[in-house]
């Protein structure tokens, strides 16, 4: 009786641990890839109707810039959760530290925004007096 107590007790450990072998285990083990698949498609969230949490207090559509707006500042904290921040995918802009081009004409770190002529965005199909007219005016809207 104490040898089919001890059976199944090893049965039951060994079942409970879903050890990998050497061949079939990858690398850093099945925790740690699990743990890369989800870092890996971190989103960043959503605010407002269509645009982008940039930081903490920051949402961004493609025409303009909120800063401190406290239904933003709910949806885009909730990233501070997170270990690994979330990949922002557009160009790169040096106006401010980490920026990424938010809005058009508009820099975005996480902390901060400023105006970056390297973000303007230009539709081809515009004439060139109103593309001007329309890419002069980049708008970064504050609330306290």
């Amino acid at each position: 009786m104490d040898r089919f107590i001890f059976f199944i007790l090893c049965f039951a450990i060994i079942h409970l641990n879903y050890a990998c072998y050497i061949t079939n285990c990858p690398i850093g083990g099945k925790r740690n890839l699990q743990f890369d698949n989800n870092l890996r498609s971190h989103q960043c969230p959503r605010c407002g109707l269509t645009g982008q949490c940039f930081g903490p207090s920051i949402c961004c559509t493609s025409l303009a810039c909120r800063i401190g707006h406290q239904s933003d500042i709910r949806q885009c904290s909730m990233e501070n959760r997170h270990v690994i921040p979330c990949e922002i995918k557009t160009p790169i802009c040096s106006a401010v530290p980490n920026g990424r081009c938010a809005a058009n004409g508009v820099c975005c770190g996480t902390e901060s925004c400023q105006m970056d002529k390297n973000c303007l965005m230009v539709s081809n199909q515009e004439s060139d007096s109103s593309r001007e007219e329309r890419l002069s005016q980049p708008e970064i809207i504050l609330f306290e």
